[in-house]
């Protein structure tokens, strides 16, 4: 037995499809606008390369995670991650781009950075611009941090300056990293 299809099934069908394929879009923008900014920053005291990783502070929620080892592809850390006066890019090949504003300049550091326990250490090995010395920032200086949730946002909180985030692009915009 054939069972014929009406045009206006036809119509139906076809619509739906587009549907499908419009949410579909949409659907896969959102994420890529989410996940592929992570990656998606304020001074403070230097840290040893083997001290804890930050302690979330009140309202926050720590999100474990960390891969031994060097940096890897699609590591959660990876990324520009801002704030307020401040940026750190950590590319897949280890290295480290930190800009920080302190008093009445902005300081650039050069440095690398890797997994480290549940987090991450950044190291900073050389002022790239800047005179200040106001972030208090020195060569060799490393930076322990790890990834915590703050109002519903992933962001980077590093233990030499607690309780101030580091955001991906849609947290910083949504304020939580004061941007």
């Amino acid at each position: 037995m054939t069972h014929k299809i009406s045009a206006a099934q036809r119509r139906g069908a076809t619509l739906i499809g587009w549907a499908v394929v419009v949410l579909v879009a949409v659907i896969a923008v959102a994420l890529w606008a989410l996940g592929g900014t992570h990656g998606s920053a304020e001074p403070g005291t230097a840290m040893a390369a083997d001290a804890p990783a930050a302690r979330p502070a009140a309202g926050a929620v720590a999100i474990p995670g960390g891969v031994p080892g060097a940096p890897q592809l699609g590591s959660p850390y990876q990324g520009m991650w801002v704030g307020q006066a401040r940026a750190i890019t950590l590319d897949p090949s280890g290295q480290a781009r930190v800009d920080i504003g302190s008093g009445s300049g902005t300081q650039s550091w050069s440095g690398s950075w890797k997994p480290s326990g549940t987090g991450v250490a950044v190291t900073f090995d050389r002022q790239t611009a800047g005179e200040s010395a106001g972030a208090g920032i020195r060569p060799g200086d490393v930076w322990s941090g790890r990834l915590v949730r703050v109002s519903g946002y992933e962001v980077l909180e590093f233990s030499a300056t607690p309780g101030e985030y580091w955001c991906t692009q849609a947290a910083n915009t949504a304020g939580v990293c004061g941007g």
